[in-house]
Protein backbone atom coordinates (compact mmCIF):
# COMPACT_ATOMS: atom_id res chain seq x y z
CA UNK A 1 0.00 0.00 0.00
CA UNK A 2 0.99 3.92 -0.09
CA UNK A 3 1.33 5.69 2.99
CA UNK A 4 2.36 9.21 4.06
CA UNK A 5 5.49 9.97 5.38
CA UNK A 6 7.20 13.45 6.29
CA UNK A 7 4.36 14.52 3.51
CA UNK A 8 5.82 12.06 1.14
CA UNK A 9 3.77 8.70 -0.24
CA UNK A 10 5.67 5.62 0.28
CA UNK A 11 5.41 2.39 -0.73
CA UNK A 12 5.37 -0.53 2.30
CA UNK A 13 3.82 -3.96 2.91
CA UNK A 14 0.12 -4.02 3.53
CA UNK A 15 -0.78 -6.15 6.57
CA UNK A 16 -3.92 -7.52 5.60
CA UNK A 17 -6.55 -9.34 8.19
CA UNK A 18 -8.17 -12.11 4.95
CA UNK A 19 -11.48 -12.44 6.77
CA UNK A 20 -14.62 -11.19 5.05
CA UNK A 21 -17.83 -9.86 6.70
CA UNK A 22 -21.34 -11.17 6.34
CA UNK A 23 -22.38 -8.33 3.94
CA UNK A 24 -18.71 -7.41 2.23
CA UNK A 25 -16.25 -7.94 0.04
CA UNK A 26 -12.88 -8.42 -0.45
CA UNK A 27 -11.64 -7.23 -3.32
CA UNK A 28 -7.81 -6.88 -5.10
CA UNK A 29 -6.61 -4.33 -6.61
CA UNK A 30 -4.98 -4.50 -10.08
CA UNK A 31 -4.32 -0.85 -11.46
CA UNK A 32 -5.14 2.55 -9.55
CA UNK A 33 -4.82 5.46 -12.01
CA UNK A 34 -4.41 9.10 -10.50
CA UNK A 35 -4.00 12.10 -12.00
CA UNK A 36 -0.15 14.13 -11.94
CA UNK A 37 -2.22 17.63 -11.86
CA UNK A 38 -3.84 19.79 -8.99
CA UNK A 39 -7.60 20.80 -10.74
CA UNK A 40 -9.60 22.70 -8.79
CA UNK A 41 -12.52 21.99 -11.29
CA UNK A 42 -12.20 18.27 -11.63
CA UNK A 43 -13.35 16.83 -7.81
CA UNK A 44 -11.08 13.77 -8.40
CA UNK A 45 -11.80 11.73 -4.54
CA UNK A 46 -8.93 12.97 -2.88
CA UNK A 47 -11.40 13.61 0.09
CA UNK A 48 -11.11 9.10 0.53
CA UNK A 49 -7.71 8.91 0.14
CA UNK A 50 -5.39 12.11 0.03
CA UNK A 51 -1.83 11.15 -1.54
CA UNK A 52 0.47 14.02 -2.18
CA UNK A 53 0.49 14.94 -5.49
CA UNK A 54 -1.96 12.34 -6.92
CA UNK A 55 -5.18 12.72 -8.07
CA UNK A 56 -6.65 9.79 -7.72
CA UNK A 57 -9.34 8.67 -10.59
CA UNK A 58 -9.88 5.26 -10.38
CA UNK A 59 -9.14 1.60 -9.39
CA UNK A 60 -9.55 -1.66 -10.65
CA UNK A 61 -9.96 -4.54 -8.77
CA UNK A 62 -11.21 -8.62 -9.05
CA UNK A 63 -13.40 -9.31 -6.35
CA UNK A 64 -11.67 -12.18 -4.30
CA UNK A 65 -14.34 -13.57 -1.45
CA UNK A 66 -17.83 -12.26 -0.67
CA UNK A 67 -19.95 -12.11 2.22
CA UNK A 68 -22.60 -14.36 2.33
CA UNK A 69 -25.37 -11.74 2.75
CA UNK A 70 -24.22 -10.47 -1.01
CA UNK A 71 -25.05 -14.22 -3.33
CA UNK A 72 -25.30 -11.20 -6.66
CA UNK A 73 -21.39 -10.88 -6.24
CA UNK A 74 -19.53 -14.08 -6.97
CA UNK A 75 -15.58 -14.32 -6.44
CA UNK A 76 -13.91 -13.58 -10.34
CA UNK A 77 -15.97 -10.55 -11.11
CA UNK A 78 -14.61 -7.83 -12.62
CA UNK A 79 -15.33 -4.06 -10.90
CA UNK A 80 -14.40 -0.46 -11.20
CA UNK A 81 -14.36 1.88 -7.82
CA UNK A 82 -13.15 5.08 -6.38
CA UNK A 83 -9.75 4.83 -5.82
CA UNK A 84 -7.18 3.10 -3.68
CA UNK A 85 -3.95 2.85 -3.15
CA UNK A 86 -3.62 -0.68 -1.77
CA UNK A 87 -3.47 -3.96 -3.17
CA UNK A 88 -6.29 -5.34 -0.87
CA UNK A 89 -9.44 -3.56 -0.48
CA UNK A 90 -12.03 -4.93 2.46
CA UNK A 91 -15.54 -3.86 2.32
CA UNK A 92 -17.61 -3.87 5.18
CA UNK A 93 -20.52 -3.62 4.11
CA UNK A 94 -21.80 -2.98 0.20
CA UNK A 95 -24.26 -0.47 0.87
CA UNK A 96 -21.21 1.95 1.35
CA UNK A 97 -19.57 1.54 -1.87
CA UNK A 98 -22.15 3.73 -3.90
CA UNK A 99 -22.12 6.94 -1.43
CA UNK A 100 -21.84 10.42 -2.43
CA UNK A 101 -18.63 10.30 -2.36
CA UNK A 102 -17.21 7.09 -3.94
CA UNK A 103 -18.92 4.50 -6.64
CA UNK A 104 -18.13 0.94 -7.39
CA UNK A 105 -19.55 -0.71 -11.03
CA UNK A 106 -19.42 -4.67 -11.90
CA UNK A 107 -17.83 -4.32 -15.31
CA UNK A 108 -17.18 -7.03 -18.43
CA UNK A 109 -14.55 -9.68 -17.63
CA UNK A 110 -12.65 -8.85 -20.97
CA UNK A 111 -12.31 -5.45 -20.82
CA UNK A 112 -8.55 -4.58 -21.36
CA UNK A 113 -7.98 -4.13 -17.49
CA UNK A 114 -6.09 -0.54 -17.75
CA UNK A 115 -8.62 0.89 -20.44
CA UNK A 116 -11.00 0.04 -17.35
CA UNK A 117 -9.98 2.29 -15.00
CA UNK A 118 -10.60 5.23 -17.35
CA UNK A 119 -14.21 4.37 -17.23
CA UNK A 120 -15.17 7.37 -15.12
CA UNK A 121 -13.56 10.01 -16.75
CA UNK A 122 -14.72 8.74 -19.79
CA UNK A 123 -18.26 8.83 -18.47
CA UNK A 124 -18.08 12.03 -17.37
CA UNK A 125 -16.98 13.41 -20.58
CA UNK A 126 -19.45 11.79 -22.70
CA UNK A 127 -22.16 13.45 -20.40
CA UNK A 128 -20.55 16.62 -20.87
CA UNK A 129 -20.50 15.58 -24.72
CA UNK A 130 -24.00 15.58 -24.46
CA UNK A 131 -24.54 18.68 -23.26
CA UNK A 132 -23.62 20.07 -27.19
CA UNK A 133 -26.29 21.65 -28.82
CA UNK A 134 -27.14 22.69 -33.09
CA UNK A 135 -27.10 26.32 -32.49
CA UNK A 136 -28.29 27.64 -36.49
CA UNK A 137 -24.49 27.80 -38.31
CA UNK A 138 -22.44 28.13 -35.67
CA UNK A 139 -20.30 25.20 -35.94
CA UNK A 140 -17.15 26.16 -33.61
CA UNK A 141 -16.23 24.23 -30.57
CA UNK A 142 -14.00 25.49 -27.73
CA UNK A 143 -12.89 24.62 -24.45
CA UNK A 144 -11.98 27.31 -22.01
CA UNK A 145 -9.06 25.87 -19.50
CA UNK A 146 -8.63 21.78 -19.84
CA UNK A 147 -8.43 19.02 -17.50
CA UNK A 148 -8.15 15.35 -17.79
CA UNK A 149 -11.79 15.28 -19.04
CA UNK A 150 -11.40 18.11 -21.54
CA UNK A 151 -8.38 16.14 -22.95
CA UNK A 152 -10.64 12.84 -23.30
CA UNK A 153 -13.75 15.35 -24.69
CA UNK A 154 -11.43 16.12 -27.58
CA UNK A 155 -10.69 12.66 -27.95
CA UNK A 156 -14.68 11.98 -28.35
CA UNK A 157 -15.29 15.06 -30.34
CA UNK A 158 -12.67 13.32 -33.23
CA UNK A 159 -14.54 9.87 -32.66
CA UNK A 160 -17.59 11.27 -33.59
CA UNK A 161 -16.55 13.42 -36.50
CA UNK A 162 -15.71 16.75 -34.42
CA UNK A 163 -13.10 19.12 -33.61
CA UNK A 164 -12.46 21.76 -30.97
CA UNK A 165 -10.52 24.71 -30.19
CA UNK A 166 -8.83 24.95 -27.35
CA UNK A 167 -7.68 28.22 -24.48
CA UNK A 168 -5.64 27.65 -21.72
CA UNK A 169 -4.26 29.75 -18.94
CA UNK A 170 -1.25 27.94 -17.90
CA UNK A 171 1.86 25.67 -19.03
CA UNK A 172 0.95 22.43 -17.08
CA UNK A 173 -0.93 20.49 -20.27
CA UNK A 174 1.23 21.04 -22.89
CA UNK A 175 -0.44 21.91 -26.80
CA UNK A 176 1.08 18.98 -28.27
CA UNK A 177 -0.75 16.55 -25.99
CA UNK A 178 -3.88 18.77 -26.97
CA UNK A 179 -3.01 18.75 -30.08
CA UNK A 180 -2.20 15.05 -30.30
CA UNK A 181 -5.64 14.53 -28.77
CA UNK A 182 -7.21 16.15 -31.78
CA UNK A 183 -7.49 19.74 -30.89
CA UNK A 184 -7.96 21.77 -34.16
CA UNK A 185 -5.97 24.91 -32.31
CA UNK A 186 -4.63 25.83 -28.83
CA UNK A 187 -4.13 29.42 -27.50
CA UNK A 188 -3.00 31.00 -24.63
CA UNK A 189 -5.04 33.36 -22.75
CA UNK A 190 -3.84 36.44 -23.60
CA UNK A 191 -3.24 35.94 -27.08
CA UNK A 192 -5.35 37.81 -30.21
CA UNK A 193 -7.94 35.55 -30.74
CA UNK A 194 -9.23 34.95 -34.20
CA UNK A 195 -12.51 36.88 -34.36
CA UNK A 196 -14.50 34.50 -37.20
CA UNK A 197 -13.42 32.03 -33.88
CA UNK A 198 -15.65 34.04 -31.54
CA UNK A 199 -18.19 34.59 -34.71
CA UNK A 200 -18.47 31.04 -35.44
CA UNK A 201 -18.66 29.63 -31.72
CA UNK A 202 -21.06 27.33 -30.82
CA UNK A 203 -20.51 25.21 -28.20
CA UNK A 204 -18.20 26.67 -25.23
CA UNK A 205 -17.40 23.77 -22.54
CA UNK A 206 -16.22 25.98 -19.71
CA UNK A 207 -13.04 23.88 -17.67
CA UNK A 208 -11.96 26.50 -15.60
CA UNK A 209 -13.49 28.37 -12.78
CA UNK A 210 -10.67 31.30 -12.71
CA UNK A 211 -11.59 34.88 -13.64
CA UNK A 212 -9.90 34.16 -16.67
CA UNK A 213 -12.47 32.26 -18.05
CA UNK A 214 -14.94 34.60 -17.18
CA UNK A 215 -13.98 37.82 -18.57
CA UNK A 216 -13.49 35.44 -21.91
CA UNK A 217 -17.22 34.01 -21.72
CA UNK A 218 -18.31 37.47 -21.62
CA UNK A 219 -16.47 38.83 -24.78
CA UNK A 220 -17.67 35.81 -26.26
CA UNK A 221 -21.07 36.98 -25.45
CA UNK A 222 -21.17 40.19 -26.66
CA UNK A 223 -20.09 39.24 -30.14
CA UNK A 224 -22.37 35.86 -29.98
CA UNK A 225 -24.71 36.11 -27.30
CA UNK A 226 -26.50 32.11 -28.65
CA UNK A 227 -23.32 30.40 -27.62
CA UNK A 228 -24.33 27.41 -25.74
CA UNK A 229 -22.07 27.44 -22.45
CA UNK A 230 -21.48 23.79 -20.55
CA UNK A 231 -20.24 25.07 -17.35
CA UNK A 232 -18.11 22.33 -16.17
CA UNK A 233 -16.70 23.03 -12.43
CA UNK A 234 -20.63 23.90 -11.28
CA UNK A 235 -22.44 20.23 -12.52
CA UNK A 236 -19.92 17.52 -12.76
CA UNK A 237 -17.71 15.57 -10.72
CA UNK A 238 -16.26 12.26 -10.51
CA UNK A 239 -17.66 12.32 -7.21
CA UNK A 240 -21.57 13.44 -8.36
CA UNK A 241 -24.03 10.41 -8.50
CA UNK A 242 -26.15 12.58 -10.62
CA UNK A 243 -23.91 13.37 -13.44
CA UNK A 244 -22.28 10.46 -14.94
CA UNK A 245 -23.46 7.34 -13.93
CA UNK A 246 -26.23 6.56 -16.17
CA UNK A 247 -26.41 3.18 -16.70
CA UNK A 248 -26.83 4.22 -20.40
CA UNK A 249 -23.43 6.34 -19.89
CA UNK A 250 -21.52 4.05 -18.80
CA UNK A 251 -21.81 1.52 -20.59
CA UNK A 252 -21.54 3.23 -23.67
CA UNK A 253 -17.96 4.10 -22.07
CA UNK A 254 -17.20 0.64 -22.02
CA UNK A 255 -18.57 0.17 -25.48
CA UNK A 256 -16.04 2.41 -26.62
CA UNK A 257 -13.30 1.44 -25.10
CA UNK A 258 -14.05 -2.33 -25.55
CA UNK A 259 -14.14 -1.65 -29.25
CA UNK A 260 -10.88 0.62 -29.40
CA UNK A 261 -13.04 3.60 -30.48
CA UNK A 262 -11.59 5.41 -28.22
CA UNK A 263 -7.68 5.13 -27.18
CA UNK A 264 -6.78 6.10 -23.74
CA UNK A 265 -3.64 4.45 -23.26
CA UNK A 266 -1.56 7.31 -25.19
CA UNK A 267 -2.88 9.72 -22.37
CA UNK A 268 -0.66 7.48 -19.87
CA UNK A 269 2.68 9.04 -18.83
CA UNK A 270 3.92 6.40 -16.79
CA UNK A 271 2.65 3.09 -15.81
CA UNK A 272 5.03 1.46 -12.97
CA UNK A 273 4.61 -0.45 -9.68
CA UNK A 274 3.26 0.93 -6.78
CA UNK A 275 6.53 0.64 -5.22
CA UNK A 276 7.64 3.20 -7.28
CA UNK A 277 4.97 6.16 -5.35
CA UNK A 278 7.53 8.41 -4.12
CA UNK A 279 9.92 8.51 -7.81
CA UNK A 280 6.79 9.20 -9.36
CA UNK A 281 5.81 12.06 -6.37
CA UNK A 282 9.59 13.86 -7.47
CA UNK A 283 8.89 13.72 -11.12
CA UNK A 284 4.57 15.05 -10.54
CA UNK A 285 6.54 17.80 -8.83
CA UNK A 286 8.74 18.86 -12.07
CA UNK A 287 5.41 18.15 -14.41
CA UNK A 288 6.99 15.48 -16.11
CA UNK A 289 4.19 13.99 -17.61
CA UNK A 290 2.59 17.60 -19.08
CA UNK A 291 -0.88 16.38 -17.85
CA UNK A 292 -0.40 12.75 -18.51
CA UNK A 293 -1.95 10.08 -15.85
CA UNK A 294 -0.31 7.37 -14.08
CA UNK A 295 -0.96 4.31 -13.88
CA UNK A 296 -0.19 1.83 -10.52
CA UNK A 297 0.39 -1.89 -10.70
CA UNK A 298 -0.55 -3.33 -7.27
Amino acid sequence: MIAVEDGNPTYCVQEFENKVEKNGLIIRNLFTLTGTVSDNVLDTGSKLYTIPGHFGYASVGIINDVGEGYLQFEPGMLVVLSPKYSKYIKVNNVRELNKDESYFNVIPKDLDKVDATFIPLVSLALTLYQNIENINDKKRIILLGCNIVGIILLKLLVTYGEVATVILDNDVIKPDLLIESGAESVFNYGDSIPQDLINNAGNIFVLSNSPWASNIQNSFLEVNPYCNFVQFQNNYSINNTCSWRHHDTINLAIELLKEERLNVKDLIGQHVHAESALDTFHSIKKNVFGGKVVVYDW
